[in-house]
């Protein structure tokens, strides 16, 4: 069964008219910058309360094209039976017949919902993904936030959103960021964003982070900083194939040094 993503994805506005939710993610950003949704897969929904979540899942589960796999069976029956936890994010993955997925999911910042469009997109990363259909608006029309967000500026070159983007070129991130920002970069250069704004900023971060992390008595944390110092010149000169290269390398925590290595090698 073939059915084209955005074609999907207005189906999914219909089926979910009305809950407290919204649909977004990159599909959405795909669709507006006038991109191709091939590398794209799946549909994010961010519901606003545990219980819309799982309401969700029954509205959309009543139709035979969508499944659930083995392991999200069981996530399911899990929240059925015992509820959902306080994780920082929930999701289930739906399957399409299409091939496609829809990823239901659930966010907390600070222990609190998010519990609106502007909340949920706060803590995504990119400027591009500002934007998300409503559903709980009786129009279910686009919120458009960029503008908001990003007054006069060109749309179509956006830097990382104030709440990442502020604590980023100050070498403020986790660790797991640090190590996955590299790959995610990569990822949507491909699809066709324009990422020049990101990258400056994410070089500014990692040479910041670089510089507090060389300085630390502990072994792993001054190749965490050699790392971050050796990311930063792959940015700079700013080779794609390189990049991904490195991004594809990421390992585990006690993988470091390997990576080291396999990034130094790519200079």
């Amino acid at each position: 069964m073939t059915i084209p993503l955005f074609q999907l994805m207005d189906d999914v506005r219909v089926q979910l008219h009305g809950y407290p939710a919204v649909l977004t993610g990159s599909s959405v950003a795909l669709r507006t910058y006038g991109l191709k949704p091939s590398p794209i897969t799946d549909l994010d929904v961010f519901t606003y309360t545990g219980e819309a979540l799982m309401a969700a899942a029954a509205v959309l589960l009543q139709s035979p094209a969508f499944t659930l796999d083995e392991r999200n069976r069981a996530l399911h029956w899990r929240w059925m039976r015992y509820g959902l936890k306080g994780w920082h994010t929930q999701s289930l993955k739906l399957s399409h017949v299409s091939g496609h997925e829809v990823n239901l999911v659930f966010k907390t910042l600070g222990n609190r919902p998010t519990a609106s469009a502007l909340q949920v997109i706060e803590t995504f990363d990119y400027g591009f993904l500002a934007q998300g259909y409503d559903l709980s608006l009786e129009t279910g029309q686009l919120t458009d936030l960029r503008t908001a967000f990003f007054p006069g500026q060109d749309l179509n070159q956006l830097p990382l959103l104030p709440l990442r983007g502020q604590s980023w070129v100050k070498g403020l991130f986790m660790e797991h960021q640090g190590l996955k920002a590299l790959s995610r970069y990569t990822r949507y250069a491909g699809y066709g964003f324009d990422m020049e704004l990101v990258r400056q900023q994410l070089m500014q971060g990692y040479i910041q982070a670089a510089a507090f992390y060389q300085t630390s008595a502990d072994v792993d944390k001054q190749r965490l900083g050699l790392i971050y110092e050796t990311t930063a010149t792959l940015l700079r000169q700013n080779d794609l194939a390189q990049l991904e290269a490195a991004g594809k390398a990421v390992p585990k925590k006690d993988q470091l040094e390997e990576l080291l290595d396999t990034l130094q090698d790519l200079l």
